[in-house]
Order: structure tokens, then C-alpha cells, then sequence
């Protein structure tokens, strides 16, 4: 199982990470809220 990415995170030099929103089955995904940051106003469940 990978660990939980921290919320500040920023990935791809574009999309930091909100919060966790939860876990998949068997704790192997986890959904993250996330803000794009080269897109105007957006946020994104991924």
C-alpha cells in the first residue's frame, strides 16, 4: 500500500493537493482534492 499524499503536495508542477477525500477498496486508491494551478478557478475530485 502506498502512503497517503501529504495535502501541499504539488504534482506535475500543476495540481497540489487539498485534502484526502477517503479510500477505495482495500485501502489501494484514495480519491484527493486537488487545485490546478494553470487553470483559472479550478478545483478537481481526482
Amino acid at each position: 500500500m502506498l502512503p497517503e499524499i501529504s495535502p501541499g503536495t504539488l504534482i506535475n508542477n500543476r495540481y497540489q493537493i487539498q485534502q484526502a477525500l477517503g479510500r477505495g477498496s482495500f485501502g489501494r486508491t484514495t480519491p484527493y482534492f486537488v487545485f490546478c494551478n494553470s487553470c483559472r478557478n479550478s478545483s478537481l475530485a481526482s
